[in-house]
Protein backbone atom coordinates (compact mmCIF):
# COMPACT_ATOMS: atom_id res chain seq x y z
CA UNK A 1 0.00 0.00 0.00
CA UNK A 2 1.28 3.41 -0.95
CA UNK A 3 1.27 5.85 1.94
CA UNK A 4 1.42 9.62 1.73
CA UNK A 5 0.85 12.66 3.89
CA UNK A 6 -2.08 14.92 3.06
CA UNK A 7 -0.48 17.83 4.95
CA UNK A 8 1.17 19.41 1.88
CA UNK A 9 -2.09 19.15 -0.05
CA UNK A 10 -4.11 20.70 2.80
CA UNK A 11 -1.51 23.45 3.19
CA UNK A 12 -1.60 24.27 -0.52
CA UNK A 13 -5.38 23.93 -0.82
CA UNK A 14 -6.97 24.73 2.58
CA UNK A 15 -10.55 24.55 1.27
CA UNK A 16 -10.15 21.17 -0.43
CA UNK A 17 -12.31 18.26 0.69
CA UNK A 18 -12.44 14.59 -0.26
CA UNK A 19 -13.04 10.94 0.56
CA UNK A 20 -10.70 7.94 0.80
CA UNK A 21 -12.33 4.66 -0.10
CA UNK A 22 -11.57 1.07 -1.05
CA UNK A 23 -12.53 0.62 -4.69
CA UNK A 24 -14.15 -2.66 -5.52
CA UNK A 25 -13.50 -2.01 -9.23
CA UNK A 26 -9.91 -0.72 -9.11
CA UNK A 27 -8.93 -3.23 -6.41
CA UNK A 28 -7.06 -0.70 -4.28
CA UNK A 29 -7.49 2.42 -2.16
CA UNK A 30 -8.72 5.47 -4.08
CA UNK A 31 -9.30 9.12 -3.27
CA UNK A 32 -12.03 11.38 -4.53
CA UNK A 33 -11.21 15.06 -4.15
CA UNK A 34 -13.90 17.72 -4.22
CA UNK A 35 -14.53 21.27 -3.11
CA UNK A 36 -15.35 21.68 0.61
CA UNK A 37 -18.61 19.94 1.48
CA UNK A 38 -19.52 21.97 4.55
CA UNK A 39 -22.08 24.07 2.65
CA UNK A 40 -23.22 21.28 0.32
CA UNK A 41 -26.02 20.20 2.66
CA UNK A 42 -28.62 22.59 4.02
CA UNK A 43 -28.93 22.92 7.79
CA UNK A 44 -32.56 21.74 7.53
CA UNK A 45 -34.14 19.57 4.85
CA UNK A 46 -36.55 21.24 2.42
CA UNK A 47 -38.76 18.15 2.62
CA UNK A 48 -38.79 15.10 4.90
CA UNK A 49 -40.91 12.10 3.95
CA UNK A 50 -41.18 8.65 5.53
CA UNK A 51 -39.86 5.81 3.36
CA UNK A 52 -43.44 4.56 3.03
CA UNK A 53 -44.69 7.79 1.41
CA UNK A 54 -46.05 7.04 -2.12
CA UNK A 55 -44.42 10.13 -3.68
CA UNK A 56 -41.03 9.15 -2.33
CA UNK A 57 -41.45 5.59 -3.60
CA UNK A 58 -42.22 6.83 -7.12
CA UNK A 59 -39.20 9.17 -7.10
CA UNK A 60 -36.91 6.37 -5.95
CA UNK A 61 -38.35 4.01 -8.56
CA UNK A 62 -37.78 6.58 -11.31
CA UNK A 63 -34.18 7.21 -10.24
CA UNK A 64 -33.52 3.47 -9.98
CA UNK A 65 -34.96 2.88 -13.45
CA UNK A 66 -32.71 5.60 -14.97
CA UNK A 67 -29.67 4.02 -13.27
CA UNK A 68 -30.64 0.47 -14.21
CA UNK A 69 -31.17 -0.51 -10.56
CA UNK A 70 -33.89 -2.74 -9.16
CA UNK A 71 -35.78 -1.54 -6.08
CA UNK A 72 -37.07 -4.40 -3.98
Amino acid sequence: MLGFSAAPIVEAFPNLDGVRYNSRFAGHVCAAVSPPAQTAMPSRPALALPLTHPELASRLAGAARRLGYLVI
